[in-house]
C-alpha cells in the first residue's frame, strides 16, 4: 500500500506541477526519478497481488485476515484497471476470494468497491446485505429479487445466493427514493 500511495502522490503531485507551470524543472526531475524507483505492483505464486515485496502471502498465519490494503491500487486509487492492468486486476481478485467478503463494516464496504471496480457484474449478495444490516438499515429494507420486469419487494431473511448486477441497481434505487 505505501508504494501505491507513494506513485499516487507522486503523479498528482506531478500533474499538479504540469498544470500550474511550475519553472521548477529540477523538482520534477527529482520527483520522476523518485517515482520510477518504486518496485512495481507483483503477482505472487499463488496468483494473488502480492501484499509484500517477498512472495510469502501463502505463509502467512491468517488467510482470510480482513486486511486488504494491498489493494489500495485497484480502489481508492486507479493504478491496477482492467485496461490496463488486466494481469493485475485478475491478481487481486484471487486475493479477494482467498480473503473472503465477509469482514467488519468498513472492510466490507470496500471490498464490495473493489469489486466494483475490477469490473464484477455480480456481486455477493449476502456480503452486500450484512453489511447493510451490521450498519443499522431495518431488515424489511433489505429486499428481495423481483420478478421481471416487476418492484422489488421487502423481506426478512437474506437470500444466500449470488445476485445479479441489475438486482445490486434495484436494492441501491430502493434505498435513494
Amino acid at each position: 500500500m505505501d508504494r501505491q500511495i507513494l506513485r499516487d502522490l507522486f503523479d498528482h503531485t506531478l500533474a499538479a506541477h504540469k498544470l500550474l507551470g511550475d519553472a521548477d524543472a529540477a523538482f520534477a526531475t527529482i520527483l520522476a526519478a523518485k517515482r520510477a524507483r518504486l518496485p512495481a505492483d507483483r503477482i505472487g505464486a499463488q496468483g494473488q497481488l502480492q501484499e509484500w515485496l517477498e512472495d510469502w502471502d501463502a505463509g502467512a498465519p491468517e488467510q482470510q485476515h480482513r486486511h486488504v490494503s494491498h489493494l489500495y491500487g485497484v480502489y481508492p486509487s486507479g493504478q491496477i484497471n482492467i485496461k490496463e492492468t488486466p494481469d493485475l486486476i485478475a491478481a487481486a481478485k484471487v486475493t479477494l476470494d482467498r480473503r473472503g467478503d465477509l469482514s467488519t463494516g468498513w472492510a466490507t464496504a470496500w471490498r464490495l468497491c473493489l469489486w466494483a471496480r475490477m469490473g464484477e457484474g455480480d456481486i455477493d449478495y449476502p456480503a452486500l446485505a450484512k453489511y447493510l444490516l451490521d450498519i443499522g438499515v431495518k431488515p424489511h429494507l433489505v429486499l428481495e429479487q423481483a420478478p421481471e420486469g416487476g418492484t422489488p419487494k421487502p423481506m426478512d431473511a437474506v437470500a444466500s445466493h449470488r445476485k445479479s448486477r441489475q438486482y445490486v441497481e434495484q436494492v441501491f434505487a430502493a434505498f435513494a427514493t
